[in-house]
């Protein structure tokens, strides 16, 4: 390690070759781990779910053939829901999002009604995981005729790294 005395007489540690080197790759082994993480988190606009309703009611999701979750191994933070589709009136279409079929205790996630068609939400507030699937059904009394659109903007992460997004 060479030194060099400064005419005050103080010394100062410039770094050799070897040492700039051994920086420089503990440098880049550092920015290729941050690259690893951030390439596992992904912004997607998630598949539709899409429902026709039948006798002035509508269900939709898995069941149906619209399958809108993600894969295994991956969670879903839902930042926005919106609903296309439903009447606006004084009593609106009203749809109850769920994950899954809705029966399961806990599947329940939001509400959407024709005058108020769309939520957002913060990161790791509205999550479901691999193998869950966004469904929908009308509640009460439902006017539209016309296709119901269910979409959603989600953060899509590796489930062991779904703290991340707190």
């Amino acid at each position: 390690m060479p030194q060099v005395i400064i005419q005050a007489g103080a010394k100062i540690h410039i770094p050799d070759g070897d040492e700039m080197r051994g920086y420089l790759k503990q440098a880049l082994i550092e920015d290729e781990r941050d690259r690893e993480h951030l390439r596992a988190v992904k912004w997607l606009r998630a598949p539709l779910v899409l429902g026709t309703p039948k006798s002035s009611a509508v269900t939709a999701g898995a069941n149906f053939g619209s399958v809108s979750g993600p894969e295994q191994g991956y969670s879903w933070s839902i930042m926005r829901l919106f609903a296309q589709g439903l009447t606006e009136a004084s009593t609106p279409d009203i749809i109850n999002i769920f994950s899954n079929d809705g029966l399961t205790a806990g599947s329940y996630l939001w509400q959407l009604n024709g005058n108020s068609n769309a939520a957002t939400f913060g990161k790791g507030h509205l999550v479901i995981h691999g193998g869950e699937t966004l469904n929908f059904t009308s509640v009460g009394t439902f006017s539209a005729t016309g296709t119901i659109t269910l979409g959603a903007n989600v953060w899509e992460v590796p489930t062991e790294r779904l703290g991340i997004l707190a």
